[in-house]
């Protein structure tokens, strides 16, 4: 960290207040934070929080935001005599409303040994208004009309908040904003045994094949937070054509459509991000080829194939890397069940979303 971030950050804390209460003695839980419901705009905010004895953590770090604001602030704390990890922020630090706050306890390395909260799932203040205010001043407001008297080094923190809200603005693509997607991959699949979707006269064992095996994925989705996405993905499987002289009129199936709903959650504060996934839809389902055969009880003279669903549902994981706000490129893996007529598949695509 430079010498600036080190001074932004400690302008925003006051020393360990004098009184504190004995710190607790942990066995199970790695931390154990504390800090008022809610305090009046005008006094100094003391967050405190304790490490049990074997953690090997040698210092704690306190994000906090003001409501509104989409970005935490990070504030290093000061170990007290009797134990404590103590921050205290002063008044110009926040106005009235909602603050949230969470704790990450760092090892000697700098990784990460214990929380209490996170970006999603922040602890909260209330920020009480002053007797006689109107409401809540907007926090660049509230620190510029302190600055002068209670804190020389206002202008340096300022300058870094904003420098690290910029560079956040341009890395990735924030919260309340459409994309589209589109992804290109291939497929394969496994079924039960059944008759063919094309060959009614035809039954086939249990096996496995390509399902498509071209696959692609067009998606239209809303960015809910920096980690949570819904949307709506098409799940297009093409199917090629192979082998001839087959003379039951007609032809076998050459695609399967499917809408699926998808809600996905990413780890990753930067431009990298890995992307956990749920899947739940339905339509033509999925469908895996089966390729043509010569045997004692079966002849294929073309691929036909078993169809699965039509509902579908199943997990996904990927991976996603943000060039800039608007566009990112995406790996992922879906594993997809059809149901009641049992098959599953397993797509790996790739592809890029544009944001807006």
């Amino acid at each position: 960290m430079s010498m600036l971030s080190l001074l932004a950050l400690a302008a925003a804390i006051q020393p360990v207040p004098a009184s504190e209460p004995d710190a607790p003695t942990l066995t199970k839980q790695a931390m154990d934070c504390r800090a008022p419901d809610e305090l009046p705009a005008s006094d100094h905010l003391v967050l405190r929080c304790a490490t049990r004895a074997k953690l090997p953590a040698v210092t704690v770090i306190l994000h906090y935001r003001q409501s509104g604001s989409e970005d935490f602030i990070p504030a290093p704390t000061l170990r007290s005599k009797k134990g404590w990890y103590t921050a205290t922020l002063c008044p110009h630090a926040f106005t009235a409303g909602p603050l949230h706050y969470y704790f990450e306890a760092l090892d000697a390395a700098g990784r990460v040994v214990a929380t209490s909260g996170d970006e999603e799932s922040p602890a909260v203040v209330r920020i009480l208004p002053l007797p006689g205010s109107k409401g809540a001043l907007s926090t660049a407001t509230a620190m510029a009309g302190a600055a002068v008297d209670e804190d020389p080094l206002a202008h340096v923190r300022e300058s870094q908040v904003a420098a690290e809200a910029d560079l956040r603005a341009h890395e990735r693509r924030s919260a309340d904003r459409l994309f589209l997607a589109f992804g290109a991959g291939v497929g394969y699949g496994w079924y039960t045994s059944r008759l063919l979707d094309f060959r009614k006269d035809v039954h086939v064992g249990a096996g496995g094949g390509p399902a498509g095996p071209l696959v692609l994925t067009p998606e239209i989705g809303y960015q809910l937070t920096g980690r949570l996405a819904l949307s709506l993905l098409v799940r297009w499987e093409l199917i090629g054509g192979t082998g001839a002289g087959d003379l039951t009129v007609g032809a076998p199936a050459s695609s399967a459509i499917a809408f699926l709903g998808r809600a996905s959650y990413a780890w990753g504060s930067r431009r990298a991000q890995l992307v956990a996934s749920a899947l739940l839809g339905a339509g033509e389902g999925v469908r895996v080829v089966v390729p043509p055969t010569a045997g004692t009880d079966v002849v294929l003279s073309r691929n036909d194939t078993v169809r699965g669903g039509p509902v579908l549902l199943g997990p996904g994981a990927g991976f996603a890397y943000h060039f800039n706000p608007h566009l990112a490129a995406v790996v992922d893996v879906r594993a997809l069940a059809g149901l009641p007529d049992f098959a599953t598949v397993v797509d790996l695509t790739a592809g890029a979303q544009l944001g807006f």
